[in-house]
Parts: C-alpha cells; structure tokens; sequence
C-alpha cells in the first residue's frame, strides 16, 4: 500500500526537439515544446537537451527515481550514462513534482508507475499534455500524445487501457487524469473517452472545452474544465494542475499544491 505522499507528474507527449535527429515521428512540435518551456520555468526548473545522455552515480539515478532498486554499496558511486527520450526527471520542480517529456503514452505510464514505486506515493495528478484532434465535421474526435492517438475505440485496440491499468495500485478515488489538449471534453466523443478512463482506474479525469493556447501571452486555461467519473460530466471543482503547467500556479485543490 502507497503512502501518504502525493505525487504530481506530467508528461508531454513527444521528445524535445533535436537539432541532430531528422525523423518527424521524434521530435515535439513547436507548440508543445513552448508548453514544455513554460511549465518548466513556471516551476523553477530547467530543460536538458533529450538527445544528450547525461551522467550520475547509480546512487543518485536511485535517488531520483530512473532505476527502481538501491544500488549496492559497491557499485553506488558508479557512474552511469542514462539515455532516456525526454527529460526524465528533469527537472525535479520540488520534493513531489515532476514535469517530463515522454516519446509514447506507454512510456508515460511507465515512467508515471516507477516514480509512485520508488517514493512509496499516490498519484494526486498525473497530466498528459499534447493536441485535440478535430475531425471533418468540426468535433473532437482523439488525443495525440507523441505518436499514439487515444480515442474511446484506440482506447482497448490499441493497449492503452492495458498501460493504464498498471497505474491502479498508485492511483484512488482523489487522484485526478488530465488530458490536457484542445476541446477534449467538448463533445461526447471527448466525454466517453474521459469516462471510460476515469472506469478503468477509478479516479476522476478531466478535460478542457475550449481550444488552449500555449504562449507565454496566453498562459492559462482557457475556457470551461469538466471532471468526469465513470458514469458522467460536469463542471470541475478542482483547480488543476494545468494551471501552473500552462503558467499560473494556482491552490491545488487535492492534499498538496505539489510545488515549493
């Protein structure tokens, strides 16, 4: 069983541009990399190139939750190369949030367990931050993150509800899921797909209506933010962590504002 700590992640949906890398399917594009600057900064912590391996004691990579078992005596001081896609653990913002990039939702989930495991923690808010896609008609029709697309029917044929699953032992009925990307809950589609998320793990989701701007001239939300359960919508009562990812820090509304 988790303890008492509360943990606040998010993780933005693609790796962080590399001048080196030719491939699109690699890269963030600029809207979120503006976002990913934003929120870092907002929090008084730093980017790291994702394509540059950096270098720590084993030591320290336990310590900062990148490897799940302390090292021995032995090899701590070690020093290792870590090559992960995306700012992994860095920056650590304060003593329970984190703001990473991550190239898969796969990935995401993955690192979203291992930071829970290694610091014995609940999930208070875990955001995913990438775009709205709107289809021919005008409406919401999925959610980007990096190269994956989630959407109520990709949802279980495309494993992401399997990923999601292992986030149940970290996770209860006080945690709350963004998606944060454009007009997500703005119609049923967005609304079903928050809902099924919100069964699957049983925590509260939630979803903007509007479509977001992320600039350091618009920081904010914008427009309406709906929290749903498994069986409905409705207006938010939770001020979320979106708020300070897009620039505005803002009283959390769980146990811990999650920043210092």
């Amino acid at each position: 069983m988790a303890g008492d700590t509360r943990l606040f992640l998010a993780f933005f949906g693609g790796r962080e541009p590399a001048p080196s890398l030719g491939a699109p399917g690699t890269r963030m594009d600029p809207a979120i990399v503006t976002a990913y600057a934003i929120a870092v900064n907002s929090l008084g912590g730093y980017v790291q190139d994702s394509e540059q391996a950096f270098s720590m004691t084993r030591e320290d990579a336990y310590a900062r939750g990148l490897v799940d078992d302390r090292p021995r005596a032995s090899i701590a001081k070690e020093v290792i190369e870590i090559w992960r896609a995306g700012t992994v653990m860095y920056p650590r913002v304060s003593n329970n949030t984190w703001i990473s990039a991550s190239p898969t939702f796969a990935r995401a989930i993955e690192f979203a367990v291992t930071y829970a495991r290694h610091h014995d923690a609940r999930i208070g808010e875990l955001l995913l931050l990438d775009h709205g896609a709107i289809g021919a008609d005008g409406g919401f029709v999925g959610m980007t993150f990096g190269p994956d697309f989630l959407s109520p029917d990709t949802l279980f044929s495309q494993g992401y509800a399997a990923a999601l699953e292992r986030l149940r032992p970290h996770v209860d009925a006080t945690t709350v899921l963004t998606l944060a990307g454009c007009q997500v809950a703005s119609n049923e589609t967005g609304r079903r797909l928050l809902r099924l998320i919100a069964g699957i793990l049983g925590v509260r989701t939630q979803g903007f209506v509007e479509d977001q701007y992320v600039s350091v001239l618009r920081p904010g939300i914008e427009g309406e933010t709906l929290s749903c359960n498994a069986a409905a919508c409705g207006p938010s009562t939770v001020t979320p962590f979106a708020s300070t990812i897009y620039g505005v820090p803002q009283p959390y509304g769980n146990i811990d504002p999650g920043w210092e």
